[in-house]
């Protein structure tokens, strides 16, 4: 990622839970549970969502997140800014939001931790 000192558009998160809200919105098996997995990698891209998540209300549906980022460089890539916004719009329940450098052996930690 090219660091040309100027922040990106923001990232809507809209599109995202619509197509999810159209995959795994209808009626699902008895005792069905749904896990999915966002990777992020926009350090200079804070998120925003300009719609409701419906799924955060279903109680078998689960939304995790891995955000692979820079190293923080404010204004331009606020790390803690990004993370913390992908906490407050994924979060709900036994949801998972987990952050790091690049490290790929962190990224095999964490997808291991969610496989388990």
């Amino acid at each position: 990622e090219e660091d040309d000192g100027v922040a990106d558009a923001p990232f809507d998160f809209s599109s995202l839970y619509n197509v999810l809200g159209a995959a795994f919105g209808t009626a699902r098996p008895d005792g069905a549970v749904d896990r999915c997995l966002v990777v992020f990698g926009r350090s200079r891209a804070v998120p925003v969502a300009t719609g409701e998540f419906e799924l955060k209300n279903k109680g078998d549906f689960f939304l995790d997140a891995i955000y692979l980022h820079e190293n923080a460089a404010p204004p331009v890539r606020d790390v803690q800014a990004v993370y913390d916004t992908l906490r407050k719009l994924l979060v709900h329940r036994s949801s998972y939001v987990m952050e790091t450098t690049r490290s790929q052996e962190k990224l095999k930690s964490y997808l291991l931790l969610l496989l388990a």
